[in-house]
């Protein structure tokens, strides 16, 4: 299975990569974006199952990729992760 992270702050997301044993839960190495048009880029060019997000990003909220996602691909889990 596949993971997105997706937070503006560099080193959130970095934490999530080094900190969780991603392969342990069924998933490759986590894809990351640190803002909603990059997570879209992700999207265009792999298959994501479950999607890490932010809900307070520059340039498009968490709340704002999470309605993209459902209406493009309304089978990637998504949770948001956030202060």
């Amino acid at each position: 299975m596949n993971i997105l992270i997706v937070d503006d702050e560099i080193r959130a997301v970095q934490a999530l990569v080094r900190r969780m044993p991603w392969k342990e839960y069924g998933f490759e190495d986590p894809f990351t974006a640190y803002s909603m048009a990059q997570a879209k880029d992700v999207f265009s060019t792999c298959h994501v199952d479950l999607m890490l997000s932010d809900i307070e990003m520059p340039q498009g909220s968490g709340l704002e990729l999470f309605e993209w996602v459902k209406s493009f691909y309304p089978k990637t889990e998504c949770i948001f992760v956030t202060c």
